[in-house]
């Protein structure tokens, strides 16, 4: 779920990447049928690289928390990546 909110992140920015590394601290066990948040910002931007951070927090406390790298994906796989997502909105 965090490396998804870190994706669509870079996404909402204009920027097709993947994952290249991604830690993930578990804190607390996640309560099941109880909604969750889970946030995504970008910490750093050395492009190609990019630094993210999610956190996944439920009834106001910290459950878990990410960072990730993410390696801009070249230009044919950005296309691809693109002409993928767009095919799942139109279904």
């Amino acid at each position: 779920i965090m490396d998804g909110a870190m994706t669509n992140c870079l996404f909402a920015h204009g920027i097709i990447a993947v994952t290249a590394d991604l830690n993930v601290r578990f804190r607390h066990p996640v309560e099941l049928l109880v909604p969750l948040e889970v946030t995504a910002m970008i910490v750093r931007n050395t492009g190609p690289l990019f630094s993210l951070e999610a956190k996944l927090t439920q009834g106001g406390m910290l459950k878990a928390k990410a960072a990730a790298k993410f390696m801009e994906a070249p230009a044919p796989l950005a296309k691809k990546i693109e002409e993928s997502s767009y095919q799942q909105e139109v279904e």
